[in-house]
């Protein structure tokens, strides 16, 4: 689609719109994963010996004797970082795009790692999420952490002043300069959750004040030649049955909808929208129940440059996803 203008203050960046073509789509009765922690535990952590731990009212936390970190809670999530990773990776490595050191463009996305071809990794991050019982992962995007790449990233903080590593007995950040080698290559990989091809949201939406907001489905992993060095799991939902198949609008009349909405808003700063795809966006049945419904909404992710003291040049770029039910057309909120 390119660029085009729909609004005043809205401009569409859209080189193609994900699943475009989909006529019909099945919504889904679903349940958010409890991960049990012993599990969690005896597969990330292995036979490690555990140095600190405490039970939650609602998981667990511990560190081992090497200082790598576990962390499981209610709601599905799951922490886990060696050593390697919060002084080698953490410090240096910025995926998030529009946050503040973003660099995962320095990163190639196609190149094998001499440890393991990219396709073995992938093969072996699926199959230690099916171990957590975590399934219908896709990997989404891919970083070749190279070593010599992540010396360069390195060396261009230590420079302005801003290389640092975790001391864990002062239990706080310390300026250091860090020294990369062969054993320092790692594939990181962000993976969404994936029924019939589309991706369920990897975004909360609703309001944290209230027991409208839900979250969505994503993980992030780390492997290197030594194994698993990193693991973020936000949120996983399991299908307990699937619905008939509904007629879904065009991508057109979505559009449409988006229009019809900011015609109704004052806009203090121009909106881009980067992107449109047809997602499913969970919404909440019973949540004391942790019952749940995936809906299949078209979503529009979109950026705007706001004010914001502190900033780089006092500028941020704020982001939001803007979902329309794909089978009626109302915005879900």
């Amino acid at each position: 689609m390119g660029e085009k203008k729909i609004h005043e203050d809205i401009t569409f960046e859209l080189s193609q719109i994900e699943n475009a073509g989909r006529a019909h789509g099945s919504s889904y009765s679903v349940e958010k994963t409890d991960f049990v922690w012993t599990q969690v535990k005896d597969i990330l952590l292995e036979d490690k010996e555990i140095e600190t731990e405490q039970e939650l009212s609602e998981g667990y936390t511990c560190a081992t004797s090497d200082s790598d970190l576990l962390t499981v809670t209610g709601g599905g999530n799951i922490f886990f970082a060696t050593d390697r990773y919060l002084n080698k990776i953490s410090p240096t490595v910025t995926v998030q795009e529009n946050a503040p050191g973003y660099n995962g463009d320095h990163f190639d996305a196609q190149k094998d790692l001499p440890f393991m071809t990219q396709d073995q990794a992938i093969k072996k991050a699926l199959s230690l999420l099916d171990n957590l019982k975590i399934t219908n992962m896709a990997v989404q995007k891919t970083y070749v952490l190279e070593h010599s790449q992540l010396q360069k990233e390195q060396d261009a903080l230590a420079e302005a002043g801003e290389a640092w590593t975790f001391d864990k007995e002062k239990n706080e950040r310390i300026p250091v300069a860090v020294q990369y080698t062969e054993e320092d290559d790692f594939y990181y990989f962000t993976l969404w959750e994936t029924l019939d091809g589309i991706h369920i949201t990897p975004y909360p939406h609703g309001s944290p004040d209230d027991d409208s907001y839900v979250t969505g489905a994503r993980a992030e992993m780390i492997l290197s030649s030594r194994g698993i060095e990193y693991l973020s799991v936000e949120s996983h939902y399991m299908v307990m049955n699937k619905e008939e198949e509904e007629a879904l609008i065009r991508p057109e009349q979505a559009i449409q909808a988006l229009e019809n909405k900011y015609d109704q808003i004052i806009l203090s700063n121009p909106v881009t929208v980067e992107n449109m795809s047809l997602l499913y966006v969970p919404e909440i049945v019973n949540k004391n129940e942790n019952k749940f419904e995936l809906t299949p909404v078209w979503a529009f992710f979109t950026t705007e440059e706001i004010t914001a003291l502190g900033a780089k040049d006092n500028k941020a770029i704020k982001e939001t996803m803007v979902y329309f039910n794909a089978v009626n057309g109302k915005e879900i909120v």
